[in-house]
């Protein structure tokens, strides 16, 4: 087998008296093997007996470099699975070190036991595991939850089946799922056995229908949703939850009409607006939350009747940071943006990011004039970005001038627009437009610089 003999076996060379590299003790040709590359340190075991298998002592043990041979342009690798888990095997054998981190693919022709090894990997008390699966038949994976040293878990394209007696993985900091399938009664267990977990990542993972997690030591909480289905957050028990990032793409065949004329709606089906309600209810401990918004995640109706900002007592108080992508033409996404301004009371960074996308519902005439200023501008807002705008966006403009004109503390604005092939004489009358407009702080900065080609 090319892999084994090569990278594994290797050669028997003869030992040359004048090598002093050679000479050097192991622990410290481990850590100048640990400065290159996993392939590169692989070749170092046909220079000698004594180098033969020093290079699987490595901290860090990263073989997705070790197998790009084998991945066809375009495609994945064929008749290699035996390969891979034979060397995996042979190296965790012979190896005695702890292992701090290792990155591990898994191909759809590995053999049906390919998690033999992972007894392995606790008895070398692994800290940090990536786990990839590449092909088309995701494995189930259901061994590995019993390795109580990990402190990060990183798993991509798996099946996840919990096993029955699974208890705890006590030292596990880190989560991050993705294209994962996992139902959310498996994610609920897996999450209330990770007791010390405090970041948790769940991407692209499919058979979710709703986040149930009781984690009480968990900081970050980051969730990209693909709605192929409707999501719904049903509880969230984290007392010490400060950060949430929550990104939407909507399936293109899950889009809403959005007359205002719309169907009657299924008594079951989620609404959008009074999900994100409850979440935030659920999170006045937040110090910061970043959302991506998408076209067509909120119904016109629902926006209607959005409340003009949380409820007292249940508003975002200890939030200090906003990030929101949106697009600045479509009252879908502008009315939750105005929601969340009027439920942080304290907010001090406000970053914001236009994003070119169908209009799910325009903005109309003298929208902003309408609007009741956020409270936070009043007293707490500083500092201001927004990125990825064009200046002849007349609402983009507006909005910027809606800032200005209520923001009393504000200390710097920044605006980054994308190039238009328009006449540049015209961008800047907009930019001395702005430069000159009227701000309710003095002392405040206003930066206009370029960011890029518009491609909108």
């Amino acid at each position: 087998m090319a892999v084994e003999s090569s990278l594994v076996a290797g050669e028997e060379g003869e030992e040359v008296n004048d090598d002093q590299i050679s000479l050097l003790p192991d622990p410290i040709l481990t850590m100048i093997l640990s400065l290159i590359p996993v392939i590169e340190a692989a070749r170092t075991s046909v220079l000698s007996k004594k180098w033969r298998y020093l290079w699987t002592s490595i901290p860090h043990l990263d073989f997705f470099n070790l197998f790009d041979t084998f991945f066809p342009i375009g495609g994945f690798p064929t008749q290699v699975g035996e390969k891979c888990i034979s060397v995996f095997y042979q190296i965790f054998a012979r190896r005695q070190a702890h292992i701090n981190s290792c990155d591990l693919p898994i191909f759809d022709d590995c053999p049906v036991d390919f998690y033999n090894f992972f007894p392995l990997l606790h008895k070398l008390g692994i800290q940090r595991l990536l786990l990839s699966h590449f092909g088309t038949d995701p494995k189930t994976l259901s061994s590995l939850f019993f390795c109580n040293s990990l402190e990060k878990l990183s798993i991509l394209h798996f099946t996840i089946g919990l096993p029955s007696q699974f208890n705890q993985l006590t030292n596990l900091q880190a989560l991050e799922l993705t294209f994962v399938r996992i139902t959310s009664a498996q994610l609920e267990m897996l999450v209330s056995g990770c007791p010390n977990l405090e970041n948790l990542t769940i991407n692209h993972c499919l058979d979710l229908s709703d986040l149930r997690i009781h984690a009480p030591n968990l900081l970050l909480l980051d969730i990209f949703v693909e709605e192929v289905e409707r999501f719904r957050f049903s509880l969230i028990k984290a007392p010490r939850l400060k950060h949430v990032v929550l990104g939407y793409q909507l399936d293109k065949h899950d889009l809403y009409d959005f007359s205002e004329e719309e169907d009657e709606e299924d008594e079951n089906e989620i609404d959008e607006v009074d999900n994100l309600i409850k979440l935030l209810m659920n999170l006045d401990h937040l110090e910061s939350f970043s959302f991506r918004c998408c076209p067509h995640l909120f119904k016109f109706k629902s926006i209607m009747h959005l409340p003009d900002s949380l409820p007292i007592g249940c508003q975002l108080v200890h939030l200090k940071k906003l990030f929101m992508e949106l697009n600045f033409d479509d009252a879908t996404m502008v009315s939750p943006l105005l929601f969340l301004l009027r439920s942080c009371p304290i907010l001090e960074q406000l970053s914001l990011k236009h994003e070119c996308s169908e209009i799910g519902f325009p903005i109309e005439t003298n929208y902003r004039e309408k609007q009741r200023p956020p409270k936070c501008l009043t007293n707490h807002l500083m500092t201001i970005r927004i990125e990825n705008i064009h200046l002849y966006n007349k609402n983009v403009i507006e909005f910027v001038k809606f800032l200005l004109i209520n923001a009393h503390v504000l200390i710097r604005m920044r605006l980054l627009y994308r190039k238009s092939p328009r006449d540049q004489s015209e961008e800047d009358i907009v930019v001395n437009e702005l430069l000159l407009f009227e701000r309710a702080s003095q002392n405040a900065l206003l930066e206009i610089k370029p960011g890029g080609r518009y491609e909108c």
